[in-house]
């Protein structure tokens, strides 16, 4: 057909059929080009993030022979939509060729009796075809677009977004590409022999020959063409060697890491590999620290081996775990018997796969919630199994967290075996139970070789953390070490009402035994063990390897005290060894660089908290004093300020408030308000003047009280377009600045005095529908709880905000956030009785509203109305502040027996009235005196 026809260039003498056929089979041949031109990662996996050159120029190749033939292919498509929206040759004016009688004469005599092709068929076909052509159409342009930003702005920022994006969306482009192509290319086909069967009935009605069915040299050079495309697709989906590529090194760049690789190439061919002592082969990782510190290129950590693979859970077996860890995230057993029984067969379905359901990516959920709820004897049970692995499993991604919940479950115990009666413990040995002490000591033995590398394990240094923690006794669940043991991202699990008691022991401190303390020493001089000052400076910037630093020092300065920081030796000494760190020396320099490091700086914290006042005064006389603003003011070293204020006596203090308090305005405005907010606790605690605060807050939020409040917490802020109340209250929540603002405020109340004044006197001049909403805010409630209860003498406070918020109670009781100020009303009340009963009132005046909202039942409950509504006598003296008395049984008799008494005789018999029993059930019996 295209031999015939100038091979597709000129379409002159095509008929119509054979043009639409001319247009699928054109489209019908592109479409496989895609596969190979557009998206070559789906015939084969690359592992490289970037390819080599000569690999894009074979994919620049394929792309422009692509763009050759889809160029070709374009013509029948121009040409058909030519033919479909240009005027017509057909019709009865004066430049149609044909009438419209003369043609349908024609098409009578030429189809007789052939089925013609229908009008859905046509806009089948039609619509297809246009579909097809734009589809490909659309892939070559944005190809083309894609290239040439490649190309032209290789390092611009919009290509990386795009590159992300890309990388992102491109397995679901790669789904839509399987699913139209062949959607497409089925919908040609189709086209393609419904016309052939049309043409062939017209060829037979009219006793012509069709011409299209000869093979020619266009057929043959066509299929000819394809064959090597056909090669290459069988080639690449049977071949399983090619359809990976060998993954390469990923390698820095500069000249400096260049030559340490031709150094580190030399030592391997002059020397042999160095073996570890245990027969392990040995690995040298480098701390992705800032490389400008001097040797910090040199500071290589040997750790462990390869992971051994443990095994992987057949579907079976995944979906039970999978079924059990529902069931146990749930937690809706009817008693402890029916939980105990079901952990027992969980726990006997996973005998001998918990090292697979530990490093399973969906089961090992199931293995933390297993630990939350087993007993001491299944915890000790899982330690054996888990027992010699513990080197390969805290450097899993997921079984890391088992790990850690292992352990940190397992820490009570060891406390409750030790304060048990030594009867029990004996009968513990007898029974031949290993204590739970020793798990954790085999533990460390696992990884003592390895602590200077797991230091800088992602997964590791976590664990590590936790069983420093344990060791030690400090609280596993407290707000000084919660930063420390997880990150921000780590995913809690938990149990819905789980009462287990052992993670209660968590928020205390536990005893230990004298074992975990000499273990605690061991492992904290083993791990920086050959370290010198530039390796541990590496480590303070280094992100996964600071919070153990963190530990280590707090540890130092807890067990040794600041006497510790005079030992060479100490890690102390050994982060600043300048004795004192005067300006000029090496660890003052040290210590300035870390002051703006978002990593270093909460070693730096550390550092001012614990170091000796010696040394204190001159790192503050030297890097503090004389650029408090500059401090304040910067969002990371504002931190490291606030703990160096926190050591201030009451002389610096004052000095250093006459120069931040210019600066005041400007903390407001950066949200760096936690530097005003140490200021006034610091005051508060020093006994420090306080006017300095009082006149630059009032500069900063205005002299007028109620226009300062609503500036200091952001009230009346008007709600965005299109956004729900709860969705803007839960933004207001999330505003780390009103948070902020709050806690300044809050601190400020906690001041008697003018500072105190500051906020009351704001409070009482706003208006009630303001107190309102300030009690609704997420952030601003807290101050107006703080106002009813803080110290001070706030009577005359108290006796002038309590009457206005008590006429608003109902409508705050069953507001989510404001039903906790209800709850303060209480405490802020005393000594106001009468308040008191008038809130009580007005609240049993409302009780069926109250019943209808959780926070007011939650508001009843608390209030005690039920015994106001039954029993108001008991809850008048209660809120009286006295304690109603409670009297026994005979004592109500004997306060009868005197009533009775106390009552005037009968004037007409007189005589003694005497009793058969004592106390309430007592019969009288009138004696008349006569014998």
């Amino acid at each position: 057909m295209l031999s015939r026809l100038d091979f597709g260039v000129s379409a002159d003498g095509m008929g119509d059929s054979t043009a639409k056929i001319t247009w699928a089979i054109s489209l019908l041949t592109i479409l496989p080009l895609l596969y190979v031109a557009y998206i070559p990662s789906l015939l084969y996996k690359s592992t490289n993030d970037k390819p080599s050159p000569k690999q894009r120029a074979k994919q620049d190749l394929r792309f422009g022979l692509f763009s050759v033939c889809w160029a070709l292919s374009m013509y029948p498509f121009y040409s058909k939509m030519v033919g479909y929206f240009g005027p017509s040759l057909i019709g009865n004016g004066p430049d149609q060729v044909i009438s419209d009688s003369d043609w349908m004469t024609i098409q009578a005599l030429c189809t007789g009796n052939v089925r013609d092709v229908s009008n859905r068929e046509l806009i089948a076909m039609q619509f297809f075809g246009v579909a097809g052509s734009l589809y490909v159409c659309i892939c070559a342009l944005l190809k083309v677009m894609w290239l040439g930003l490649q190309r032209q702005h290789e390092d611009s920022k919009l290509v990386k977004l795009l590159h992300k994006h890309r990388i992102a969306v491109g397995p679901k482009m790669s789904i839509l590409f399987l699913v139209l192509s062949p959607l497409i290319a089925i919908s040609q086909i189709w086209t393609i022999l419904r016309l052939r069967q049309f043409q062939a009935g017209i060829s037979s009605n009219t006793g012509n020959m069709n011409y299209d069915n000869e093979w020619t040299f266009g057929q043959i050079a066509a299929i000819t063409v394809f064959v090597p495309v056909l090669v290459e697709c069988w080639f690449r989906w049977t071949k399983a060697e090619v359809l990976t590529e060998m993954p390469k090194e990923h390698k820095k760049r500069g000249r400096r890491e260049e030559k340490k690789r031709k150094r580190e190439q030399e030592e391997d061919i002059s020397a042999p590999k160095r073996q570890r002592s245990d027969g392990g082969s040995e690995v040298e990782i480098l701390l992705d620290t800032d490389q400008s510190l001097p040797g910090a290129e040199n500071t290589p950590l040997s750790g462990p081996g390869d992971v051994p693979f443990y095994g992987l859970l057949d579907e079976e077996e995944q979906e039970y775990f999978k079924r059990a860890d529902t069931i146990l995230e749930l937690n809706q057993f009817n008693d402890a018997e029916e939980r105990e029984l079901f952990l027992a067969n969980v726990y006997k379905e996973a005998h001998g796969k918990e090292l697979k359901i530990a490093n399973s990516q969906s089961c090992s959920r199931l293995m933390e919630r297993l630990i939350l709820m087993s007993t001491k004897e299944q915890l000790k049970v899982l330690f054996q199994e888990l027992s010699g692995h513990f080197l390969h499993l805290v450097q899993h991604r997921f079984a890391s967290h088992c790990c850690e919940t292992l352990f940190s479950q397992a820490a009570p115990f060891v406390s409750e075996e030790m304060r048990a009666p030594a009867s029990e413990q004996t009968n513990a040995l007898s029974k031949d139970t290993t204590p739970t002490e020793s798990f954790f000591l085999d533990a460390l033995k696992e990884l003592d070789g390895n602590l200077g590398y797991l230091m800088t394990d992602p997964f590791a240094s976590h664990t590590l953390r936790v069983l420093l923690i344990i060791l030690s006794g400090r609280p596993l669940v407290d707000a000084s070490t919660t930063m420390l043991l997880q990150s921000k991202k780590k995913e809690n699990i938990k149990l819905i009402s789980h009462d287990a008691s052992p993670s209660n022991n968590l928020q205390s401190t536990r005893t230990v035994p004298d074992s975990f303390q000499v273990a605690l020493i061991r492992t904290m001089n083993r791990m920086v063990a050959g370290l010198d000052t530039t390796s541990l400076r590496a480590l303070a910037s280094h992100p996964v390897a600071n919070p153990l630093l963190q530990l280590l020092l707090d540890f130092e300065f807890r067990e040794s005290g600041k006497s510790r920081a005079k030992d060479t030796e100490s890690l102390f000494r050994k982060l600043l060894p300048d004795d004192p760190p005067a300006p000029g020396t090496e660890s003052a320099s040290f210590f300035d660089s870390m002051l703006y490091d978002l990593v270093g700086s909460r070693l730096a914290e550390i550092l001012v908290t614990n170091s000796p006042g010696k040394t204190f005064k001159v790192l503050y006389q030297s890097l503090f004093r004389n650029r408090l603003p500059s401090l304040a003011k910067n969002e990371t070293a504002s931190y490291v300020l606030i703990k160096a204020l926190e050591r201030l006596n009451r002389e610096d203090l004052e000095k250093a408030i006459q120069e931040l308090c210019p600066q005041f305005e400007l903390l407001v405005d950066r949200s760096r308000t936690s530097v005003i907010r140490c200021l006034v606790e610091r005051c508060h605690i020093r006994g420090a003047s306080t006017e300095p605060l009082v006149t630059a807050l009032n500069h900063v939020y205005g002299q007028r009280p109620a226009e300062r409040l609503k500036k200091m917490l952001k009230l009346g802020v008007a709600q965005s377009d299109g956004m729900s109340a709860e969705r803007q209250k839960h933004i207001e929540g999330q505003d780390r600045g009103k948070a902020h603002d709050s806690l300044l405020a809050q601190s400020i109340l906690e001041v008697p005095g003018p500072l105190q004044d500051f906020i009351m006197d704001s409070i009482l001049d706003i208006d009630d529908t303001e107190v309102q909403q300030m009690a609704k805010d997420r952030n601003a409630t807290y101050v107006l709880q703080k106002s009813l209860i803080c110290g001070g003498d706030t009577i005359r406070y108290r006796r002038m905000i309590m009457p206005r918020l008590a006429r608003m109670s109902t409508d705050l009781a069953t507001d989510p956030v404001a039903s906790h100020v209800v709850d303060t009303f209480w405490s802020g009340s005393e000594g106001l009785p009468f308040i008191r009963e008038k809130i009580a009132e007005r609240l049993f005046q409302h009780e069926s509203i109250l019943r209808e909202s959780m926070c007011g039942r939650a508001v009843w409950r608390n209030w005690k109305m039920d015994t106001y509504k039954t029993k108001r006598y008991d809850w008048m003296i209660e809120a009286k502040g006295r304690t109603p008395e409670t009297k026994t049984g005979i004592e109500l008799a004997r306060e009868r027996y005197h009533t009775q008494m106390k009552k005037p005789k009968h004037k007409g018999r007189q005589g003694n009235t005497t009793f058969l029993q004592t106390g309430s059930n007592a019969t009288p019996i009138l004696s008349t005196g006569q014998g």
